[in-house]
């Protein structure tokens, strides 16, 4: 690295080790404003600045070791919980990213939709990105999450898709 780049490891450092957002306040979304040039999406970074960041989050990884670990129990919950509850995870080992299939692009927007509103955000997945039949809503499980966060979830996302298979929409796909 150069000499402009080391200098910027510690600011990575200090961005890396903190929540993006304070615990007690909610995940900012989409539409918020962001406090400062920095923050401001597709903004340019040189390559040193991502060399460093990269550097950075795998000197964490290797000092910080239980990230991981809690990253690896949150996927395996989401996923035993999911299945429990008769959700489809296709072919989801339970890693990080864990997809619902719903089977219908209808039915997976307005799932997205409801959940949002009750404060989970969690995006479909529709066609033609992916086939009409294998429709879904993609979670991103992340260490931060807490182990009551993952059950409410799972436990939310089965009651509303119940609650749309018996609503009229449903007779439709």
């Amino acid at each position: 690295l150069s000499v402009s780049s080391a200098s910027l490891l510690p600011v990575f450092r200090q961005k890396l080790r903190q929540p993006p957002w304070p615990r007690s306040s909610p995940a900012p979304c989409a539409s918020s404003t962001p406090s400062s040039p920095q923050q401001r999406l597709g903004e340019a970074i040189t390559e040193e600045e991502s060399a460093a960041a990269a550097l950075e989050a795998l000197q964490i990884l290797r000092e910080e070791p239980e990230r991981v670990r809690k990253l690896q129990a949150n996927g395996k919950l989401f996923y035993d919980l999911a299945n429990g509850l008769n959700l489809d995870t296709g072919y989801s080992q339970g890693y990080a990213v864990i997809p619902v299939i719903v089977g219908s692009s209808l039915i997976a927007a307005k799932l997205s939709n409801r959940l949002y509103e009750l404060g989970i955000n969690v995006q479909p997945i529709i066609y033609p990105a992916v086939e009409e039949r294998a429709a879904r809503l993609r979670f991103f499980i992340s260490a931060l999450h807490t182990n009551e966060q993952i059950k409410s979830t799972v436990n939310l996302v089965a009651k509303e898709l119940k609650s749309l298979k018996k609503s009229r929409v449903y007779k439709f796909v």
